[in-house]
């Protein structure tokens, strides 16, 4: 498999595994999604693919991402109180896995999304924020 080809699986997966294993934040708490929105070099390489997932009334806005440019970190869970901020530096990182951790099948997302929906119900809920 050439690298092109391996970029181009691991994106298939990552997009696929975020619809399947975030599912549960539309059916069970009622998020919007967008995405896949993908970011590109002025080449047109795709170095970054971001899913929004938003619900005003719990005032939360969840982004889960997924970098693949060598300056980049990779994986991301960012949550934002859209009423406080949607500032970047204000995001709480929720979860993330560096790209050179990840597999090209992506199989980290099923773990990474249950435990983000165990340990932050209350922010996905919308009634509690992490101290700090």
């Amino acid at each position: 498999m050439t690298p092109a080809e391996a970029h181009r699986v691991k994106r298939e997966n990552f997009c696929n595994g975020v619809k399947g294993w975030f599912l549960f934040l539309q059916t069970d708490f009622g998020y919007r999604s967008e995405g896949p929105r993908a970011s590109t070099q002025p080449n047109g390489s795709v170095i970054r693919d971001t899913f929004t997932f938003a619900n005003s009334e719990r005032d939360r806005l969840i982004k889960i991402s997924n970098a693949y440019h060598p300056v980049d970190y990779g994986f991301e869970i960012n949550c934002y109180r859209p009423s406080v901020s949607l500032n970047p530096g204000d995001a709480f990182l929720a979860a993330f896995m560096v790209k050179e951790e990840q597999d090209l099948a992506q199989g980290y997302l099923e773990g990474l999304a249950r435990e983000f929906r165990k340990t932050y119900d209350g922010l996905i809920r919308g009634v509690s924020w992490p101290a700090g």
